[in-house]
């Protein structure tokens, strides 16, 4: 729940409060409302804490090289690209010298790796522009 949602309900319970309410009915609706503004704030850090989750994984998983995730061409370092198939040191530093690219088969119109070589990495490997 946010700020002024909480202090509208805080307002309106010593608003009724005001209104012949019994100290014992006046602790009643303080205590409703506190329980339900402490549920709706941990529903929502729940649901920020899964955005975060979800955006860590959309953003790590591209460049990550471990087997079945794709290493990104623009933005994966000399070890990520060390993982792809038949990639050495000279290879992975020929790729990152030559970036950006917009798509994976830029590798073989640029002639940076051949045709055999593409084809063993290409299944491994993404553009993130």
């Amino acid at each position: 729940m946010d700020k002024p949602a909480l202090f509208l309900t805080l307002a309106l319970v010593a608003f009724a409060a005001g209104c012949e309410s019994s100290p014992d009915q006046i602790r009643h609706d303080t205590t409703a409302a506190t329980y339900t503004a402490v549920k709706n704030t941990k529903l929502a850090a729940q649901d920020v804490n899964a955005g975060i989750q979800a955006t860590v994984h959309r953003v790590s998983s591209p460049i990550r090289g471990p087997q079945g995730h794709p290493v990104d061409l623009n933005r994966g370092n000399k070890l990520n690209l060390m993982t792809l198939p038949g990639v050495n040191s000279d290879l992975a530093t020929r790729i990152m010298v030559n970036r950006p690219y917009a798509l994976p088969n830029d590798l073989l119109t640029r002639n940076i790796v051949s045709p055999q070589e593409f084809d063993r990495i290409a299944p491994r490997i993404i553009t993130v522009n």
